[in-house]
């Protein structure tokens, strides 16, 4: 069965949505590790949402981090031993699973920055997927327990 919660995304929010999902997911999940991969993915995607999807764009195109706020609806489906949680938002066009990995061989100081939120989900997680969908960002990750 699915439960949500839709909301302004915005980083005052970070603990309502981390506590809506750990609420579901800790009447299943027993391992710890498991657990916490979950959350920390959740963290990196909603803190990722609520900087930049509905950002002002520079004269670059990229979003200006907090320039805009909008609605944020998470959903989580917890059924077969697998842990589904998908992120709808209606802000900027972009899909997270296009930008290359980071270079994690090399030294920080010689790595490009950002990146790394979004490869350590797509590491943790058993698997992760992008749509863009009458006009909303679509990301969803699983995880099997």
């Amino acid at each position: 069965m699915d439960k949500n919660i839709k909301l302004e995304a915005t980083m005052d929010n970070l603990n309502v949505v981390t506590g809506f999902v750990d609420d579901i997911i800790s009447e299943h999940i027993t391992d710890e590790l498991v657990h916490d991969q979950i959350i920390v993915a959740v963290e990196e995607i909603y803190v990722n949402v609520a900087h930049y999807a509905y950002g002002q764009l520079d004269e670059n195109g990229d979003s200006i981090p907090d320039s805009g706020t909008g609605p944020i609806e998470v959903i989580v489906s917890d059924e077969n031993q697998e842990v589904t949680i998908t992120f709808i938002d209606g802000g900027l066009k972009y899909n997270p699973l296009e930008k290359p990995d980071p270079d994690v061989t090399k030294p920080p100081s010689e790595r490009q920055i950002g990146g790394l939120g979004i490869f350590m989900v797509k590491k943790t997680m058993t698997s992760m997927t992008y749509k863009y969908e009458d006009n909303h960002n679509v990301l969803s990750f699983s995880k099997k327990y």
